[in-house]
């Protein structure tokens, strides 16, 4: 295999490294996880690698998930979240060929998430640009790009200091958080894809 560069990592400093290691923390709990993990995109002789591959401990809820790590500044705008969105949607079309997965190796990614997600809640005044490392005008076709990325099981991923609570969502809809763990819903939104206008299960029930 050929192993294709998923972005450009400085030798002298991950920037990242700090993002995994937070976003490690919230999952380490309830997920078993690795970082800068091999995945094998399916019919092509390509391995690309994500920042974190999730595997939850749960047996009754196995689903594999990967993530985007982003570090956002204030120079970002709408196009760096929509490559966020593009590059994590390579992720749900592989399967995890790192040796460290151990028995989980092979397993299908169900869906991918970047973190940390963009705040599309209600700009209180000009000044939340600040904190939102997008325009204000940007934020409908943000929103509309984040439901379309939903049926490519795309999705985001943040932590509510106010809630205390990290969560993972497929459009608005949560799949799953700290408190609650996984929902009622989540096993018809991780185990079926989209196939155009058909839409099929990848899991035997």
């Amino acid at each position: 295999m050929t192993e294709m560069k998923h972005r450009t990592v400085s030798l002298k400093l991950d920037i990242e490294q700090e993002k995994r290691k937070q976003l490690i923390s919230y999952l380490g709990d309830s997920y078993h996880c690795l970082e800068e993990c091999r995945l094998g995109l399916m019919g092509f002789n390509e391995i690309l690698r994500a920042d974190v591959v999730a595997f939850s401990k749960c047996e009754t809820e196995p689903w594999t998930l990967a993530f985007e790590v982003k570090v956002p500044t204030h120079k970002w705008e709408l196009k760096h979240w929509l490559n966020a969105l593009r590059q994590a949607g390579n992720y749900p079309n592989c399967t995890v060929i790192d040796e460290r997965a151990g028995s989980a190796a092979g397993s299908l990614i169900d869906a991918s998430f970047i973190y940390p997600g963009p705040d599309l809640g209600h700009w209180k005044d000009e000044n939340s640009q600040d904190n939102r490392f997008y325009r204000d005008h940007d934020i409908e076709p943000l929103r509309g790009a984040i439901l379309l990325a939903q049926h490519f099981k795309v999705g985001t991923a943040n932590y509510d200091p106010r809630a205390n609570k990290f969560s993972l969502k497929l459009g608005t809809d949560p799949i799953w958080d700290t408190r609650s763990g996984f929902r009622k819903k989540s096993k018809n939104l991780l185990a079926k894809r989209k196939i155009g206008s058909l839409k099929r299960s990848v899991r035997e029930d």
